[in-house]
């Protein structure tokens, strides 16, 4: 995923080492929280998408989705996640040039063909959908009136934003804290700058994803 991604295989050993050497890892990896079961999806989609845009093969495209579609059943986050992530390279391939219209229906399909048995699971167990999607997805009630849960992701923006950022701000990601180590070493931090501006310079496709 790296050397597709970043365009080579020294950058891409780079990166490997780096993310292995992240406190964040070395600390969650050995835990085996849930939100470590996603990351395999998003790799798988990553590879698949990143071949798709160089090579425009529609098998890669339906894998990509597939990827993302299955991954809606790792974690109680993952479906939110999935969806945006989803959402988020249908924009790139139009952002990119890649529009043709079957190829959009194929990454449809693949992503809805993996929630079908979700949905089979739902039509036969309607009880069970308050105590799980229901509580952490789309309550019952916003299925049951779209206009009032537009309303309410409207009145949740505020506070989804300043969650995501805390979990993004400088501060958190590279100065230790109360809780101890900071997830990043400092090192990392002009890296990361120096990558963005390198994926604004030239907008390269995956680099619009990133």
């Amino acid at each position: 995923v790296g050397s597709r991604v970043l365009g080579g295989s020294l950058a891409a050993l780079a990166a490997r080492l780096v993310l292995i050497l992240m406190p964040a890892h070395m600390t969650y990896g050995r835990q085996g929280i849930e939100a470590i079961y996603i990351v395999p999806f998003v790799l798988l989609w990553l590879y698949a998408l990143a071949g798709f845009i160089d090579k425009d093969r529609p098998a890669q495209i339906a894998a990509a989705s597939a990827a993302l579609g299955a991954g809606v059943y790792s974690t109680t986050a993952a479906p939110l996640g999935m969806a945006l992530l989803w959402l988020t390279m249908m924009s790139v391939l139009w952002l990119v040039g890649r529009r043709r219209f079957s190829r959009l229906v194929i990454a449809a399909a693949s992503f809805g063909v993996m929630l079908a048995p979700l949905a089979i699971w739902f039509a036969f167990n309607r009880h069970t959908y308050a105590d799980t999607y229901g509580t952490w997805v789309v309550q019952a009630a916003h299925l049951r009136d779209p206009l009032a849960a537009a309303s309410a992701a409207i009145d949740a923006l505020g506070s989804t934003a300043s969650t995501y950022w805390s979990l993004i701000d400088p501060m958190y990601l590279f100065l230790p804290g109360a809780d101890g180590r900071a997830p990043l070493h400092w090192f990392l931090a002009p890296l990361i700058v120096i990558g963005i501006y390198q994926c604004v310079r030239k907008p390269r496709a995956m680099a619009i994803i990133v």
